[in-house]
């Protein structure tokens, strides 16, 4: 899905189906379960408890190859969420904080803060890329 919004033409009908079709809560809970991994394998340690990781001791941990391999897919799930909250605001909406649980605010916090965003011109109308950094 994600590939087809980045590489097509701009199609708000399109977009807007995918929005709707899209289950928001489920991709949530996806970020999370991939975020969780991730954190366990960065930390060395199988018992952790999201909601209340501190994010700096994770990102102290960081080197420049560690969003290599599967946490990629959280953050394919974030611009893919972003990239429909820019046009639909009914995926806006779902991307309030009150739409979160605790552990999935944490996950998606921490992939926000290492996520970049440019707007590109395209035939007079800007799109934003998102990407890791």
């Amino acid at each position: 899905m994600l590939t087809s919004l980045l590489e097509g033409e701009v199609d708000y009908d399109i977009i807007n189906k995918m929005a709707y079709s899209l289950d928001f809560t489920l991709m949530k809970n996806r970020l999370l379960k991939v975020f969780t991994r991730f954190a366990m394998k960065m930390l060395d340690t199988e018992n952790i408890v999201i909601k209340d990781l501190g994010l700096s001791k994770l990102n102290n941990r960081l080197d420049k190859d560690s969003f290599e391999g599967s946490v990629q897919e959280a953050f394919e799930i974030y611009i893919l969420m972003h990239s429909l909250a820019d046009s639909v605001p009914f995926a806006n909406e779902q991307m309030g904080k009150k739409k979160f649980n605790p552990d999935q605010w944490k996950a998606y916090e921490f992939i926000k803060t290492h996520t970049g965003r440019i707007e590109v011109n395209v035939n007079g109308s800007l799109q934003r890329i998102y990407f890791p950094i």
